[in-house]
């Protein structure tokens, strides 16, 4: 505590007694009615502070205080909210037209994951995404950091949903359908980071909701070897320099050459944290991977100047792409036998819609202060996890192997076995 003069005077300590109030249900229906009319009357502001107060509300307030469809209720009004101003917002500048509406679907998005998976059905969870996705293409989004991490946020709040939610509504092909949506968007999303990013500047992370999504341009040369970590136990290390510039020279993409104009790539690589990942579905069922079977997971892309994917394919294991993930809960460090379930390294196959461990190699599982990791090496760029799957082991022998007094007559055992052997035959 300062004093007048600005000289340092004694500690003071003060305890503040705070107690959760209990909106009734009169309260929050002119809360609401506030928050709609707000929204489309001129008035962004008031509606998107109300929604923040709804949200931190909810998220504080416990499941006896505010019941479960109450919540449910309570979303789908603040999402038809968003929906609405979207729709009939006043163009012109950032502030009405992005910033505004990026903290209104962080809003809508907010919540306890151990309690409020559920608020976010499918309906909310289809209309956070349709904002994001509007929001992401529109011409005056600057992508600073407050709205990046809004719109991280949002997405965070889908997937936790996504992983937590017992509501299954729909049928697996269209969860899958809204995955590939999120996956889109939060690489459009690095994309619109990368896009006034100059070379050689800083890596630049937003960290939201369970996911990060990291992004920097640079120069070939700085970027052959580069390792990039993240919060969510992952790393990237790419080949050395002359690797790098084979696989560019005979990557295709829809631009004369990856390196044109001032010869540097960007780099986007968005981590997804939480237990069970993304595409969780199966293909030959609707049943989900158990959530303890699933790994971390990351989106690594290569981009070229112009923001088009650099098509990245076929590489030799010498030149592979070097990819740390968080193990699944699942997995273990004791030795395996010949049959065992192991983490396995695995991508999202677009054309199967599955995973598959395709052009993969399993390299390494260690433990670090942040839990178990695997480490991949891929000769491809796209969506990696790691999942526990079936191992068989097979055993081979060589002549060294083989000991010929166990194939002896002075065997008892070999010659019990063949006359047994014999007298069925007969």
């Amino acid at each position: 505590v300062a004093d007048y003069y600005g000289a340092f005077a004694a500690p003071v300590s003060i305890s503040v007694s705070v107690t959760q109030p209990v909106l009734t249900a009169t309260k929050i229906a002119n809360l609401e009615k506030s928050m709609n009319e707000s929204a489309i009357s001129g008035n962004p502001a008031e509606s998107a502070v109300i929604m923040a107060g709804l949200a931190s509300y909810l998220k504080g307030a416990s499941v006896t205080a505010v019941d479960t469809a109450t919540r449910v209720s309570l979303r789908r009004s603040m999402a038809s909210t968003l929906q609405s101003y979207l729709s009939s917002r006043k163009l012109g500048t950032e502030e009405l037209q992005v910033r505004l509406p990026a903290e209104m679907v962080r809003s809508a998005a907010q919540m306890d994951s151990s309690e409020g998976a559920n608020e976010l059905d499918a309906e909310v969870r289809e209309s956070i995404i349709s904002s994001v996705e509007t929001l992401n293409d529109d011409a005056l989004n600057t992508f600073s950091d407050e709205i990046s991490t809004n719109l991280v946020s949002a997405v965070g709040g889908v997937v936790s949903s996504l992983q937590n939610s017992e509501d299954n509504s729909g049928a697996s092909g269209q969860r899958t359908a809204l995955t590939k949506r999120v996956e889109t968007s939060l690489v459009k999303l690095a994309k619109g980071c990368l896009r006034d990013m100059e070379t050689g500047e800083e890596a630049r992370a937003i960290i939201s909701s369970g996911l990060e999504v990291l992004t920097q341009r640079l120069s070939t040369a700085s970027l052959g070897g580069k390792n990039y970590s993240t919060s969510q136990n992952t790393s990237v290390q790419f080949p050395n320099e002359s690797a790098l510039l084979g696989i560019l020279n005979s990557a295709s993409t829809s631009a004369a050459s990856p390196t044109e104009d001032d010869g540097s790539l960007g780099v986007s690589v968005v981590s997804i944290g939480g237990a069970g990942g993304l595409y969780t579905e199966k293909t030959d069922n609707q049943e989900r991977i158990n959530a303890s079977d699933i790994g971390g997971t990351v989106v690594v892309e290569l981009q070229t100047q112009e923001g088009d994917t650099v098509n990245v394919t076929g590489l030799t294991s010498n030149d592979a792409f070097q990819i740390s993930l968080a193990a699944p809960a699942a997995a273990s460090l004791s030795p395996v036998d010949d049959l065992s379930i192991v983490p396995t390294c695995v991508f999202w196959d677009e054309t199967s819609k599955s995973w598959s461990d395709s052009g993969l190699e399993t390299s390494t599982m260690t433990a670090s202060g942040d839990g178990n990791s695997v480490t991949c090496k891929s000769s491809h760029l796209t969506m990696f996890s790691v999942h526990m799957r079936l191992r068989v082991g097979v055993n081979t022998f060589g002549e060294d192997d083989v000991n010929e007094d166990v194939f002896s007559l002075g065997n008892t055992v070999f010659v019990a076995s063949m006359c047994i052997i014999g007298a069925a035959c007969l």
